[in-house]
């Protein structure tokens, strides 16, 4: 640990140029600490964009620990150009490429310098389950968590085992007071001491996607210039009929991965829309979001709900998408609540537009003055165009919405996947960084796993994190392939 201290800058914000050389070495410490291997998945110098449902997007380094499917990974986010802090590490119990909710996340970490870092995530890693207490020290003069505490406690005394007596003297420093039946419930180390890792910021970790991968994309845009039958012809086509006001809407179905975003966003290229003339919507949408996407889009936009199966979940958006999406020429959407307003439906019909088109105006100028948005009108008849793009399978889609559209089911067996895969070895290759020959050797043991009933549902992304699997130099790197899909 000398030499660590030695090695390191104190504090845990670092040039960005040198993170991975940092993260390095806390590996180093970290396999040490918890008796286990540290790969780095994609090799050295990887780091992976990601997307939390509730805080957004992150970037971090993850290692795969052992050959078990545990893993965790080192997260940080930007402050400025110049410098990165480690706020955050996640754990996974049983880690795969489709990214589920990691089994734990500490947070706070920012608030440590990096000797103390490493002690705080090497007993995370060693008891990411054993960080359910949750007492709040409550007096008076106001309420403090006991992560706060914590905290200070480690820049104070510079250990994780802190006398109970020392424990009460940081809250006194901090203005608050730590009564006798909460520190009766604290987890008490050796001599009667506190492990305060025990009592900073830990919670089931977030539900999470991997962030657009520029290299996955041309891998997707090479594989789906690979036929597969005619299906993506008939999705073509399909979309070509809702471009063409032939159909208001189109359901597209199947994995994820299969380049069912990328043939309807090619088709949408190819009909000649501007960006005025379409939307694509992503990641979630309320009720009333929904309705103002369906007023904006009115006149005949089109929308493109990809990935953003929230509009399938409540009642009243079904209702809504029912009004929608029906085949008849005059549909008219409605609701009645404080955020709209009615409109005279006996005036001229250029007179309810015009009112509309100022509503819309105000929208998009961001409302008055003050920043107040205008109230939406109750009803008002729908023009728009619908493309869902969803990872669901059908028969967890409302009837409603299937029964009022097109519907394609571009899912792929295992073995059609693996021919996309193979027909793109070349690109895949060269996005990965590896040889056509080594990204052909992964490819063979997936199709054996998928063979053997060992992996199922690949998709584009799946040969790529097999390859970044392969890269981390694990010695028996093939058993972990089967976490790749």
């Amino acid at each position: 640990m000398e030499l660590f201290r030695k090695t390191l800058i104190v504090e845990a914000a670092f040039n960005v140029k040198s993170l991975v050389t940092v993260v390095d070495k806390i590996r180093i410490i970290l396999e040490r600490r918890v008796s286990d291997k540290f790969y780095q998945y994609g090799g050295e110098g990887g780091a992976q964009e990601f997307k939390k449902t509730k805080t957004g997007l992150g970037v971090g380094i993850l290692f795969l620990i052992g050959d078990r499917g545990k893993a965790v990974r080192l997260n940080w986010e930007k402050k400025n150009a110049k410098q990165t802090q480690i706020t955050s590490v996640d754990y996974w119990e049983s880690w795969n490429t489709e990214f589920p909710w990691p089994t734990r996340t500490i947070h706070g970490l920012e608030y440590f310098n990096i000797v103390h870092l490493v002690d705080v995530i090497a007993d995370f890693i060693k008891a990411p389950a054993a960080r359910e207490l949750k007492i709040t020290v409550s007096e008076a003069a106001g309420t403090l968590d006991l992560a706060s505490v914590a905290r200070a406690a480690y820049h104070e005394f510079g250990s994780s085992e802190v006398k109970v007596s020392e424990l009460k003297d940081i809250a006194r420093k901090l203005g608050r007071k730590v009564n006798q039946y909460q520190l009766s419930k604290l987890p008490r180390g050796k001599r009667g001491t506190v492990n305060v890792t025990m009592l900073l910021d830990t919670e089931v970790g977030e539900n999470e996607t991997v962030s657009d991968d520029p290299a996955v994309k041309k891998i997707e845009a090479a594989a789906d210039k690979v036929p597969v039958d005619v299906l993506f012809q008939d999705l073509s086509d399909l979309v070509d009929l809702v471009l063409k006001n032939a159909r208001p809407a189109l359901l597209v179905t199947g994995g994820g991965g299969t380049g069912k975003t990328f043939t309807v966003k090619e088709r949408i290229k190819k009909a000649g829309l501007s960006k005025n003339d379409y939307k694509i919507s992503k990641g979630a949408t309320s009720v009333f979001g929904l309705y103002t996407e369906f007023f904006m889009a009115r006149k005949g936009k089109l929308i493109v709900f990809d990935d953003n199966d929230d509009v399938f979940k409540d009642m009243t958006s079904q209702n809504l998408l029912k009004a929608a999406l029906d085949s008849y020429e005059d549909r008219e959407i409605s609701w009645s609540s404080k955020s709209t307003v009615p409109i005279d439906q006996s005036l001229p019909r250029a007179s309810i537009v015009q009112i509309e088109d100022g509503i819309e105006d105000a929208l998009y100028a961001g409302g008055d003055e003050e920043g107040k948005l205008p109230r939406l009108p109750n009803t008002f008849e729908f023009k728009g165009r619908v493309i869902f793009i969803s990872n669901l399978s059908q028969d967890k889609i409302p009837q409603p919405v299937l029964s009022r559209s097109l519907t394609i089911d571009v899912t792929l067996s295992p073995g059609e996947m693996m021919e996309r895969m193979a027909a793109v070895i070349p690109v895949i290759a060269k996005e990965t960084k590896v040889t056509e020959g080594e990204a052909g050797m992964v490819l063979d043991k997936l199709k054996a796993l998928a063979a053997d009933k060992k992996i199922s549902q690949p998709t584009l992304r799946t040969l790529p994190a097999a390859i970044n699997i392969m890269k981390s130099g694990m010695p028996r790197w093939e058993k972990l392939l089967k976490y790749a899909a």
